[in-house]
């Protein structure tokens, strides 16, 4: 789905920007403005791709999604999340609201709310410094598996 209110959002704000070029955008299926010479525009890439551009970045403004977040995280982004909204048909729903609401509780994020501008997100993500994320996926995988052995009554992984 496109996500207009995001793209523009960061090209309105491309003066406070320029001072963190290159800036590279996933715009997807969102149409963009004409680029600026030190804006890469792309429409997807893969995986790799991304955890490269990740790697390398300061800084990563994505939607409310937790794969999207979770990546940006794990490659040590300083992020910020603009959520789509059912308002404007950019989801069936509002669950990523609460996805953005969640991570900024933990401190993990900065919650790109409405009624800021570019400038202030910029503002905030320098200023803020994110709790470490750890994720909880390699205990959750041990407590399965060892579930599995007991129920299995014996070692079934190594």
């Amino acid at each position: 789905m496109p996500f207009d209110r995001l793209i523009s959002s960061v090209f309105t704000g491309r003066v406070y920007l320029e001072r963190f070029k290159p800036l590279v955008v996933q715009a997807g299926s969102t149409a963009c403005p004409e680029a600026l010479g030190w804006v890469t525009v792309f429409d997807y890439c893969g995986r790799q791709e991304i955890k490269s551009l990740l790697s390398e970045a300061r800084f990563c403004i994505t939607h409310g999604g937790v794969g999207s977040i979770i990546g940006a995280l794990e490659a040590g982004c300083k992020v910020a999340v603009m959520p789509r909204l059912k308002a404007y048909r950019e989801h069936n729903d509002d669950h990523q609201v609460e996805i953005a609401e969640l991570f900024e509780d933990a401190g993990l994020v900065v919650y790109w709310r409405e009624s800021m501008g570019v400038h202030e997100v910029l503002e905030r993500l320098e200023a803020f410094e994110p709790n470490l994320y750890r994720s909880e996926f390699e205990s959750l995988r041990n407590s399965i598996a060892e579930d599995i052995e007991r129920f299995c009554g014996r070692k079934l992984f190594v």
